[in-house]
């Protein structure tokens, strides 16, 4: 009689009993994460109704929704914006509590005017810097192979050096006040797709900082968050949205090697993805908590991934064995 392999020996039913194992087994780490959370939180000083927040990137989307509702809410918020347009825009909404300040994080020069400028007011009206909310940035898609280099180093300019930079010459106020920082990173960050691990890379060394200044702080009794969004409703969005129905221009190298990626059936279901893109009243939810909360999270997973919560898709890639992980993702790219 023939010998009974491993693969005869599965049946239906054991299948049935290794999924619902698994998905207890996701469940408890779920919930044991949650419990835990909730036994070490830490409480930190609620920032007082006034006080001053600078929120960089503000000119549109995230920024620039978070900085209307704070303005609403009490609070001074100072929105750095590139160009002098942005600065109209942001005066002709009307709202006192908006204070447009010319910026671009990618420049030296200009964070030092910008930040020198900020501290003046607030000195001035001896008003407390409660909050920095680290937002500009810029998407760059790419395979890794073809990124150019220029291209690369503008994007940690942007996402990594000039944040710090702001924070270095704005923390001895944020200090003083016992504020907060929430530094704007991604769940690509967690989750690198094909393309788009340049733009992730710069979001983990965001994130490293990130936890660095939230050790080195935590006896200022001054919180550090991390607001990781995926797909969001926002100008930067839109912009893919454009790219992708009017089928932007690839180089015949980047075709020849990795046409995969641009081909028709990705960027109809890349702009399926789009259209599934969560409102900007997810971040600031996020971004507001994080600054005002007397508990606030040290990280916040918001929007979603084609319809599929971003949360749950984190859990779901570190959980997998990176094989695994790899197989899921290709599912998104």
């Amino acid at each position: 009689m023939k010998p009974m392999g491993m693969i005869d020996k599965i049946t239906p039913d054991l299948l049935r009993g290794v999924a619902l194992g698994l998905l207890g087994a996701f469940v408890l780490a779920i919930m044991s994460y949650h419990l835990t959370v909730f036994i070490f939180r830490k409480r930190f000083p609620v920032p007082p109704k006034g006080g001053a927040i600078v929120i960089t990137g503000a000119s549109t989307g995230i920024g620039n929704h978070a900085a209307q509702y704070l303005a609403r809410q009490g609070y001074i918020v100072y929105c750095t914006v590139r160009k002098p347009a942005d600065v109209e825009a942001i005066q002709a909404l009307g709202l006192p509590n908006l204070r447009p300040i010319i910026m671009d994080v990618a420049q030296a020069k200009s964070i030092e005017n910008g930040a020198e400028t900020i501290l003046a007011d607030l000195s001035k009206d001896k008003r407390p810097l409660i909050g920095l909310v680290n937002n500009a940035g810029v998407a760059q898609k790419f395979p890794l192979e073809f990124h150019p280099l220029t291209d690369l180093r503008s994007m940690f300019d942007i996402h990594v050096i000039g944040p710090l930079e702001l924070t270095q010459r704005l923390l001895p106020a944020i200090r003083a006040s016992k504020g907060r920082i929430v530094n704007l990173s991604s769940i690509t960050a967690l989750v690198l797709l094909p393309t788009g691990a340049a733009y992730g890379a710069s979001k983990l060394a965001v994130e490293g900082i990130s936890d660095g200044l939230r050790r080195e702080l935590v006896d200022f009794d001054c919180s550090v968050s991390i607001v990781q969004p995926a797909y969001v409703n926002t100008a930067i969005f839109k912009k893919v949205t454009q790219s992708i129905d009017t089928k932007v221009e690839v180089s015949p190298e980047i075709m020849s090697t990795y046409g995969y990626f641009f081909r028709t059936e990705k960027r109809i279901k890349d702009r399926a993805a789009v259209d599934k893109a969560s409102p900007p009243s997810v971040t600031t939810d996020a971004i507001t908590h994080a600054l005002t909360s007397p508990y606030p999270h040290t990280r916040y997973i918001v929007a979603n991934v084609s319809g599929i919560p971003a949360f749950w898709l984190g859990w779901l890639v570190w959980l997998c064995p990176d094989r695994l992980a790899d197989f899921i993702m290709g599912k998104f790219s």
